[in-house]
């Protein structure tokens, strides 16, 4: 047990300073670690540098964490870390990911990614999937859309009040009434 607090503390260090090649390889190992706790570190550092090598690596770890049968736990500490670390550069590869998983909770453990991203840059993708064939990406989209900073969001819900899927229809009534209400902001977390 000493040796794992050590190396979390190690790589908790690393994280302070600036990356080197040599600091970066040994946070990436722990990414690889059979230790969730030391993933969580590592994942911890890689969002405090939070350069593009950083959040390239994050986004692949994320991808294969989705492969995990009990991995909601990591997934989150890995959106949590990416949330200030993305930009417009990383709206194809969230939304894509966001739009390629199936149901709707793998969809809600990412919304708040989702919602980190620049909203102008995400609006094209969002929109169109207000249209897509798969209740999960409605939902999905109206949701996303519901928590983002956008003037007509309001408009746009309302758009599908009369969605063939119940539950698109309850999160559409829900942010729209929300909308509706000066001083009321969304809480994700309850559409």
């Amino acid at each position: 047990m000493a040796d794992l607090r050590e190396l979390t503390e190690r790589l908790r260090r690393l994280g302070t300073r600036r990356p080197s090649p040599e600091a970066r390889t040994e946070v990436l190992a722990g990414l690889s670690s059979k230790w969730e706790g030391v993933q969580v570190v590592a994942t911890g550092v890689l969002g405090r540098w939070g350069d593009r090598e950083s959040v390239e690596r994050l986004r692949e770890f994320l991808s294969e964490c989705f492969g995990r049968e009990a991995g909601w736990g990591i997934r989150e500490v890995i959106v949590r870390a990416l949330r200030p670390a993305v930009t417009e550069a990383d709206v194809g590869w969230v939304l894509d990911l966001y739009f390629r998983l199936e149901g709707w909770l793998p969809k809600h453990e990412l919304q708040w990614l989702v919602i980190a991203l620049p909203p102008r840059a995400a609006r094209a993708r969002l929109v169109a999937a207000l249209r897509d064939p798969r209740w999960d990406n409605r939902h999905a989209a109206v949701k996303a859309i519901g928590n983002m900073d956008y003037p007509d969001r309001r408009e746009l819900l309302l758009a599908l009040r009369a969605d063939p899927d119940e539950d698109v229809r309850r999160s559409v009534q829900l942010l729209a009434e929300r909308q509706a209400e000066p001083t009321a902001a969304p809480d994700p977390a309850r559409t």
